[in-house]
């Protein structure tokens, strides 16, 4: 039923004006705006020490081997698995085989081994592959830092006199 005097026109203006003066109220009802800024800040949960790596002198006239060892230090929450790789080198041999360089084209080989035996090579095969030849060693967290052994082996065989010279990068995979 019609209320009287009302046409369906008339009746159609009339709810059109109650939801316009509803909306009006509603924007009347913000009293203040502010913006909030939200940050979130995403840290790596490890650290990592190294330290240097010295071969013993060698002789130009006395070639042999060298075997030192170097240690790094990682410190990792308990529990949290990680790798630690190690790439070829900034002066990486195209053979595969690491180097370190002095005097130009004058080099001598040396490798970096996950064990005493010299029998595990220490690359980033399972990580970047910048050093395939050897693969990234796996540990567990402890929470505390953990003293981590690099073996080395210096492949002397007689080279000019001068002292050599690498940069290995060393990075942990969480």
């Amino acid at each position: 039923m019609r209320p009287p005097g009302l046409s369906t026109r008339a009746r159609s203006v009339l709810i059109f004006a109650v939801c316009a003066a509803g909306a009006a109220h509603a924007q009347d009802a913000i009293v203040a705006e502010a913006k909030w800024p939200i940050t979130a800040s995403v840290t790596t949960p490890c650290t990592i020490d190294v330290g240097s790596l010295r071969f013993s002198r060698q002789f130009a006239d006395q070639p042999g081997n060298a075997d030192p060892q170097a240690e790094i230090t990682v410190r990792c929450p308990a529990r949290l698995p990680y790798l630690v790789a190690l790439d070829s080198g900034l002066s990486a041999h195209k053979a595969g085989n690491r180097r370190a360089v002095a005097n130009g084209p004058h080099t001598v080989l040396y490798e970096l081994y996950q064990d005493s035996s010299r029998s595990r090579i220490w690359g980033d095969q399972n990580f970047a592959a910048s050093y395939p030849i050897g693969t990234a060693r796996a540990f567990v967290g402890t929470g505390v830092a953990a003293s981590i052994t690099i073996h080395a082996r210096l492949y002397f065989t007689g080279a000019p006199a001068g002292t050599y010279h690498d940069v290995v990068t060393v990075t942990l995979q969480l």
